[in-house]
């Protein structure tokens, strides 16, 4: 229980920050900068939105004609990197998306 308590309060510690928040589907505008923490918020993965549609509640957001984001996918075995456009539920990978806020203090 602890290591759950510890592993969620990290994400609201950033938010509380001011340097990262969570961000709806339905907030999200296309040229909005997002990124996904990944390894245990050791990093985050970043793309751009380039699409956002009105959704049916019941939306799973894993539709490139729903909402898409363009990211770079690093190289893997003998596959070379590339930007890759893919949906938003693909960019998420069962993780909170974020939208990166520009113009906040960082004192």
């Amino acid at each position: 229980a602890e290591a759950v308590a510890t592993r969620d309060a990290i994400p609201s510690a950033y938010e509380r920050s001011g340097f990262s928040y969570s961000a709806e589907k339905s907030e999200l505008r296309p040229g909005d900068h997002v990124y996904a923490w990944k390894l245990g918020y050791t990093y985050s993965h970043h793309g751009v939105v380039v699409r956002t549609e009105n959704c049916r509640p019941s939306c799973k957001h894993d539709s490139l004609s729903c909402c898409s984001i363009v990211h770079f996918r690093p190289p893997e075995g003998d596959s070379p990197g590339r930007i890759e456009l893919v949906s938003a539920e693909g960019f998420a990978a069962g993780r909170q998306v974020c939208r990166v806020r520009y113009g906040v203090n960082n004192a």
